[in-house]
């Protein structure tokens, strides 16, 4: 048997991918040998968040196309761990109040680690009762 291209079969993943939906403009993905990597963000055009079960039926396809043996997923919102009998799925989340992107800090001067502890250290002192 012929093993597949990686073009053929990163048309297979890109065609599992639309037909279920996926929004590409977030999504990240490559074949390197027999294994599919997915990075960035996973979600559903133009709901937002994919059902566990529609997601899980999407990457059963993507690890039926010829030449498939793995999946690696690398993403922001979901933890997925392929066994090659199956799927391991979780929804992460952001800590509350946190906008997921990260901030800019700017700093105007430099301090010691040991100016840093003192300042924590009378800070905690001055909020304890004694």
């Amino acid at each position: 048997m012929v093993q597949p291209s990686r073009y053929q079969m990163n048309q297979g993943v890109k065609t599992a991918l639309v037909r279920h939906f996926a929004d590409l403009s977030m999504l990240d993905f490559s074949c390197t040998g027999a294994t599919v990597y997915l990075s960035g963000t996973l979600k559903k055009d133009p709901q937002g968040e994919f059902p566990k079960t529609e997601l899980e039926a999407m990457l059963r396809e993507i690890v039926r196309v010829p030449g498939v043996r793995s999946l690696q997923a690398n993403l922001e919102n979901w933890a997925i761990t392929y066994s090659g009998s199956g799927f391991e799925l979780y929804r992460k989340t952001r800590p509350q109040g946190s906008s997921g992107s990260g901030e800019a800090v700017r700093i105007d001067e430099t301090e010691t680690v040991q100016d840093v502890l003192e300042t924590i250290v009378d800070e905690h002192g001055k909020g304890s009762a004694s």
